[in-house]
């Protein structure tokens, strides 16, 4: 009898320990997923076009405050757009959206360790400004080349008091005139400096399309505001400038 006693408390004793053996194996894997950094890219906005949206996922953390590292990136912009993110390592990038509509941003943080977060999101609704008087000038180093000239083609983006405005895109069509045809002349878009102004480089090329006994040729040049549409100028310069061949 007394080992038949001694026998059933083994028993609960093993029964016992492989239920404290499972218990502790759950929060083990909780522990682990705890480890994660957590990315938090900021609360949704709404701005107007043409600013500048700084955003901000200092709110982010990593267990025991390890340091961490910042990858930003735009997961979704409205069609058409050329944003991009500025200092998109850090915890506080920016972008000026171009378009109007949502654009979305993704924000992952790592560890010390390299271990990564689950990526977090935020939205950037971009509603319409209203639009500045703003006037587009161009102008031509010469109207009149040989072949083998570069032709230069300057200019300004300025507000109704004269202001530059720069960051904006900027660009060009040129059209060779030929015995009643027009002909594109491909020219490079540019974007405007801090003063709003721009410069863009062509070479006076004979085109392939001009009879051999045409001895000159009519250009025409204006510069294309593509561009912010708050900033959008209500109407462009011409020049026009001859071609010797």
């Amino acid at each position: 009898m007394k080992q038949s006693r001694l026998g059933g408390v083994m028993v609960i004793i093993v029964a016992v320990a492989v239920l404290i053996a499972g218990c502790t194996a759950i929060p083990a894997q909780n522990n682990t997923a705890q480890q994660l950094p957590i990315a938090h890219a900021g609360g949704d906005q709404k701005v107007k076009a043409g600013s500048v949206v700084t955003l901000n996922g200092s709110a982010s953390s990593a267990p025991r405050g390890a340091a961490l590292t910042y990858d930003w990136s735009l997961s979704s912009v409205p069609k058409g757009s050329a944003a991009h993110l500025v200092n998109q390592t850090s915890d506080r990038p920016a972008f000026t959206p171009d378009k109007i509509g949502i654009y979305v941003v993704s924000l992952v943080v790592s560890d010390s360790a390299g271990t990564k977060s689950t990526p977090d999101a935020t939205n950037i609704t971009v509603i319409p400004a209203e639009r500045s008087n703003t006037t587009l000038t161009a102008n031509v180093s010469k109207t009149d080349f040989n072949i083998g000239d570069t032709i230069v083609i300057s200019g300004r983006l300025i507000d109704a008091d004269g202001n530059g405005i720069p960051n904006q895109a900027i660009s060009f069509n040129l059209e060779a005139h030929v015995l009643g045809g027009t002909y594109d002349v491909p020219v490079n878009s540019t974007t405007t400096g801090s003063t709003g102004a721009f410069t863009q480089s062509v070479p006076a090329e004979e085109s392939q399309n001009v009879p051999s006994f045409i001895t000159t040729v009519n250009l025409e040049g204006w510069a294309v505001y593509a561009g912010n549409e708050a900033y959008k100028p209500s109407t462009t310069e011409h020049v026009n400038m001859v071609l010797h061949l």
